[in-house]
């Protein structure tokens, strides 16, 4: 490191001058008798610290619906890269480090390591890191990268984003309940819905209920407040209620609520429609095959198909499942609609086809068996379809 030394200096009279006070005779005594170290040390030293450009992250983007979750959480991945230089030379560089921070907080550190060595003017550093998440984790992270040379000399900082998104998806409503009290000319009525979004609880901006076939179906807000007169037990519980007195325009029986939720990206969910007496869902066909051939080795894969509908609305349907009655131990198997080709068979979310995986080894007991295919719907209705399927 460059120093520049602090000196005494002092001016000296000499006899064969007389006294003089010549400019160049002043300045040759100056340079040659008059300076001495004082061993004050350094004054204003020069720093010159490590400096870094071009940073980038690969990806600097993810998409969390690409990825295949562990445990509810969604591993995020990514590569920084960095270029750094130091006034004397590369080998001065000490260490370089990065920071990944969401919303002002500190998740995770780490070091780079060179990709260079020798006496380069200009190093590669670079770190692959990788942090755990859930949905509502999403965001935009910050990076932050700097260095330190050997003598303790700081960088600049360099900082990028990365961005840790999802797809939005719409609201989704289950779980309908209404609780009907009739007074002289009006209904009371009590009501609940469950919902839930892809963006997690706190992007829910509006739940609503809207009572028709009544005097006034203007849309209510639902609350989930925990607040006894909206009828809600548990404040943030995912379960949004309200309490509100209608005049039927005909028999009681023929109010029908009609439940919406809107997150807070303006998407709304698909209405789901609940009257007063729950109305069964119905099972409209079965993709099952009526024959099986159990392996004689290894594993034979099958898929089983229900399509279901519910009056109410698909959003109504609380389980689809079957089982084999011929089984001394009859066990149910959920069905899902969820789009999870490679886990259950299921090609498109959502659609009310509902399907499952079915595994069979060289063990299967062979006969005509007798499977029940049940759907089930919130209101405690149900839906039943029998199968023989014989395996040989």
């Amino acid at each position: 490191m460059t120093r520049r030394i602090l000196q005494r200096c002092e001016l000296r009279s000499h006899p064969a001058f007389g006294g003089v006070n010549s400019v160049a005779i002043v300045s040759l005594i100056f340079l040659l008798v008059g300076c001495t170290d004082t061993g004050q040390g350094p004054l204003d030293p020069i720093v010159r610290p490590p400096f870094l450009q071009k940073l980038t992250l690969s990806p600097d983007s993810v998409n969390v619906d690409a990825l295949t979750p562990s445990g509810g959480q969604y591993t995020i991945t990514s590569t920084i890269t960095v270029r750094a230089t130091d006034p004397e030379g590369a080998g001065d560089i000490k260490s370089v480090s990065y920071s990944i921070l969401l919303k002002n907080s500190v998740i995770q550190t780490g070091a780079l390591s060179s990709q260079s060595a020798g006496s380069d003017s200009v190093r590669v550093f670079t770190a692959q890191f990788s942090f755990g998440l859930d949905r509502s984790g999403t965001g935009s992270y910050q990076v932050e990268v700097s260095a330190v040379d050997n003598a303790g000399s700081k960088s600049n900082i360099l900082t990028t984003r990365l961005l840790v998104a999802k797809k939005n998806t719409p609201p989704q409503l289950s779980g309908a309940g209404i609780r009907p009290v009739a007074t002289a000319d009006s209904v009371k009525l009590t009501t609940s819905i469950a919902v839930f979004d892809s963006n997690g609880y706190q992007s829910i901006s509006s739940v609503t209920i809207r009572p028709n076939n009544t005097t006034d179906p203007a849309p209510r807000l639902m609350y989930d407040d925990g607040a006894p007169e909206h009828g809600d037990r548990a404040a943030g519980d995912g379960i949004f209620s309200a309490v509100l007195t209608v005049k039927p325009t005909g028999a009681v029986e023929g109010i029908e609520c009609e439940f919406r939720a809107k997150d807070n990206t303006g998407a709304e969910s698909d209405p789901l429609r609940k009257g007063i007496t729950n109305r069964a869902p119905a099972i409209n066909s079965l993709d099952v095959p009526s024959t099986i051939e159990r392996p004689v080795s290894g594993l034979a894969y099958y898929t089983f198909k229900l399509t279901a509908s519910d009056p109410d609305g698909k959003s109504d349907i609380d389980s689809v499942y079957f089982r084999n009655q011929s089984s001394s131990t009859p066990s149910n198997f959920l069905m899902y609609d969820d789009g999870n080709l490679s886990t259950n068979g299921d090609l498109i979310a959502g659609d009310g086809i509902y399907s499952r995986i079915v595994v069979i080894d060289q063990t299967a007991s062979t006969g005509a068996k007798s499977f029940l295919f049940r759907v089930v719907d919130f209101g405690g209705a149900r839906a039943d379809s029998v199968k023989v399927i014989t395996i040989q």
